[in-house]
């Protein structure tokens, strides 16, 4: 191994980020949690490049849970009872209209420039975790700096899941950042 591949990733280093790597990144929380169907809410979790996400969602025990729930707000709200038909011709169109969706993280591939670098991520108490050395990024567009690029994260050593090691990633080049 040169001295090259042992180097830690540095702000204005671009790298390529390919299928397999781990990274932080945030996509739509419906990918992650199958309780939250807001397509515009997101959640930085950690994603293998190249992974298949689905919004799974148990659409027999929804309906279920959606009938008890409209049948008891009705109850508490105006103390009457709901007609089971009208409830469950409400659940029916509702749930009826559900698609598993498919996330292709496919999308990060691409080159990224290091923002930002950090030491963190450790811990203290019975069983001490290190320190690792933090990269932020964020993704090009067309080798150009784009400020709406998605933005990644991992760490270049340490114990965690979120790992790209410097004998896996090198500098392809560097980019100068100017503030105006």
């Amino acid at each position: 191994m040169n001295q090259k591949e042992k180097c830690f990733l540095q702000v204005g280093d671009v790298f390529v980020v390919k299928e397999g790597m781990k990274v932080n990144a945030e996509v739509p929380s419906k990918f992650i949690f199958s309780n939250c169907r807001m397509p515009n809410t997101t959640r930085k979790t950690k994603i293998v490049i190249g992974s298949l996400l689905k919004n799974k969602m148990d659409v027999e025990a929804t309906a279920h849970e959606l009938k008890k729930k409209i049948v008891d707000s009705i109850a508490s709200v105006c103390g009457a009872v709901a007609n089971p038909m009208a409830v469950q011709h409400l659940v029916s169109s509702v749930i009826n209209s559900y698609e598993e969706e498919t996330l292709d993280t496919t999308i990060f591939c691409g080159e990224y420039l290091v923002v930002n670098t950090t030491f963190d991520g450790g811990c203290g108490g019975h069983d001490p975790y290190p320190n690792g050395h933090h990269v932020f990024c964020r993704k090009l567009k067309d080798g150009k700096y784009d400020p709406n690029g998605s933005q990644i994260d991992f760490y270049q050593s340490g114990s965690f899941t979120a790992l790209i090691t410097p004998e896996s990633v090198q500098p392809i080049r560097k980019m100068t950042m100017r503030f105006i």
